[in-house]
């Protein structure tokens, strides 16, 4: 279970993560489980993936949103990253990177380069002998036949999830589904209100 670390703000006696916009990093870790319904124990070289020392770099502020596909043995584990450089405003900068290991526990080494400009969420799938991509922020999908050059395969989205997950299957070799994955969960939020709502995809 890839998940998404914090760390409480550091200043804060209380242990408060605060979500703030300048120190509040965020990083992937990984649990290890027998069963989906645990005990799951974390795994020794926590967090697998961390920041860009970089602050420049398009993570170097926050890493999160992992999604794991297994394409030519390799683990390939999308993520979204947000730059120092964006403080407050960062959120509509969010762009997705890639990171690839031969082990599901790392080590992971990060592709050089963002794959999608504009994606606040990871949603990734296989299709077609590659791998499509919805990027909310930009209202597109996009497509990479070697799931690392992505370009634009369809734009002007409406009617799409915001935050969502998948239901995906058939994200690992060998596993012969090879249809567009039908449904997942997205999340709606308000003032004051937020709430998680089955979508149908087509």
């Amino acid at each position: 279970m890839y998940y998404t670390a914090v760390q409480p703000t550091p200043g804060r006696p209380e242990k408060i993560f605060e979500n703030n916009s300048i120190n509040d990093y965020t990083a992937i870790g990984l649990a290890i489980a027998d069963s989906p319904d645990g005990p799951f124990i974390r795994a020794k070289n926590n967090p697998i993936l961390e920041i860009s020392s970089d602050s420049l770099d398009f993570d170097s502020y926050r890493i999160d949103d992992a999604a794991v596909l297994v394409k030519s043995n390799k683990i390939y584990l999308y993520y979204k990253g947000r730059s120092k450089v964006y403080g407050s405003k960062g959120a509509r900068f969010t762009k997705m990177g890639v990171a690839m290991a031969n082990e599901p526990e790392g080590p992971f080494v990060k592709h050089s380069e963002p794959l999608i400009e504009k994606g606040h969420e990871v949603l990734i799938w296989q299709q077609n002998g590659g791998v499509a991509s919805l990027a909310s922020l930009s209202k597109s999908i996009y497509f990479a036949k070697d799931g690392l050059h992505f370009v634009s395969a369809q734009d002007n989205l409406v009617n799409f999830p915001m935050a969502p997950g998948l239901y995906r299957p058939h994200l690992e070799d060998g596993n012969v589904a090879n249809e567009v994955p039908g449904w997942g969960i997205s999340m709606v939020q308000g003032k004051g209100f937020a709430y998680l709502l089955r979508y149908e995809m087509n």
